[in-house]
């Protein structure tokens, strides 16, 4: 669950009309764009970055640890 509706412009794999409209609403809209970019960015900084991934790992290897001692 990397994007979202604040991050980019889903649309239905395999729908081409809908694929078609989403870009012909980001090459129309600078704003939305620049929106999208921004959130997309942010989201990136604060959960999909290295040191958050690492994390992610040891918490959960932590946490078979403490499961396998109870």
């Amino acid at each position: 669950d990397v994007l979202d509706d604040n991050t980019a412009l889903l649309v239905e794999p395999g729908d081409s009309g809908e694929l078609a409209s989403a870009i012909r609403q980001l090459a129309e809209s600078g704003e939305l764009r620049r929106r999208l970019g921004t959130n997309a960015r942010e989201t990136a900084v604060q959960k999909h970055t290295w040191k958050h991934n690492a994390e992610r790992v040891l918490d959960a290897y932590l946490s078979l640890i403490v499961n396998s001692e109870s």
